[in-house]
């Protein structure tokens, strides 16, 4: 019985504590929209970020570079391949996305007490995805989750991570034609 007792005790009182993230790298602050226009190199992350499930993988395996241009609250992205516009997206501001100190906010989800059907976690949980400049001008990624849970209402947990990429700006001032994609 007393086995019993220790193991309820050390299942109760048990939990994980846990950070995962880089080196913190701050974001230079947007005054204006038009300051992220420019081209940046895709690594294949960056389009998948800014377009998500809306284009399918063999079309953004062929992305080189994304073209962002501005026109007062809406955001142009073209992608670009082989000096071809392949896709574009309008994006407007206050409806796609926010500005929120100096960077461009695209999701923030606060839950408190569970994330959806079949989770297995009861407890906050708080997720933000940001895009903006770093200090070089380069465009740069990041996410953020942090939690408090109880997995299957008994263990603790309290986690966070964060992950960062940032965009190579490349130096380009011509414009792109729009070419049929197959």
């Amino acid at each position: 019985m007393k086995f019993i007792f220790y193991f309820l005790i050390l299942i109760v009182f048990s939990g994980c504590i846990t950070h995962n993230g880089p080196r913190d790298i701050h974001f230079n602050e947007i005054e204006q929209l038009k300051n992220i226009s420019g081209l940046y190199r895709n690594n294949h992350m960056l389009s998948y970020i800014i377009f998500g499930d809306t284009i399918n993988t063999s079309l953004n395996d062929k992305i080189n570079f994304i073209n962002i241009s501005t026109k007062n609250d809406t955001v142009l992205v073209e992608a670009i391949s082989e000096e071809c516009v392949i896709y574009k997206q309008e994006y407007v501001l206050n409806k796609d996305f926010q500005i929120e100190d100096g960077k461009i906010t695209l999701k923030r989800k606060f839950h408190l007490l569970s994330r959806g059907s079949g989770d297995v976690t009861i407890g906050p949980s708080y997720e933000t995805i940001e895009i903006g400049l770093d200090q070089n001008n380069n465009g740069m990624y990041k996410q953020q989750e942090r939690l408090a849970v109880l997995v299957i209402f008994i263990i603790p947990i309290v986690a966070s991570a964060t992950n960062q990429l940032s965009f190579e700006r490349v130096d380009d001032s011509h414009e792109y034609n729009t070419c049929r994609t197959h």
